[in-house]
C-alpha cells in the first residue's frame, strides 16, 4: 500500500515474485500513516511491514494486527511498534 496523506495505490505480491526493482512507489510527502494502515486491515494481514520515515501521525493504539517497522530517521515512533532502525 502507498500512502502519503491518503493511499495512493498498492501493489500486490505472490510468494517467489517480491523485488524492490518491482516496487512502484506512488504519492510524496505529507504522510498520514493512520490512512495507510486503517486500508491494510481490511486484508485481515498475517502482518505489516512498514518503511517509513517517521514523520507521521500514528493512533494511540496499535492496529489489530502485528507490525514491524523499519525506519530510517532517530524519529520517536508509537511503543507499540517493534522498529528497526535502517541505516543507508
Amino acid at each position: 500500500i502507498w500512502c502519503d496523506a491518503k493511499v495512493q495505490g498498492e501493489q500486490e505480491f505472490r510468494p517467489g515474485e517480491f523485488s524492490f526493482d518491482l516496487l512502484e512507489p506512488k504519492g510524496s510527502g505529507g504522510t498520514d500513516m493512520r490512512r495507510g494502515l486503517k486500508h491494510a486491515e481490511q486484508y485481515d494481514p498475517l502482518i505489516c511491514i512498514l518503511a517509513t520515515d517517521g514523520y507521521s501521525p500514528f493512533d494511540d493504539e496499535a492496529p489489530p494486527y502485528p507490525m514491524i517497522t523499519l525506519c530510517w530517521t532517530d524519529c520517536v515512533l508509537p511503543d507499540w511498534m517493534d522498529v528497526v532502525r535502517v541505516k543507508g
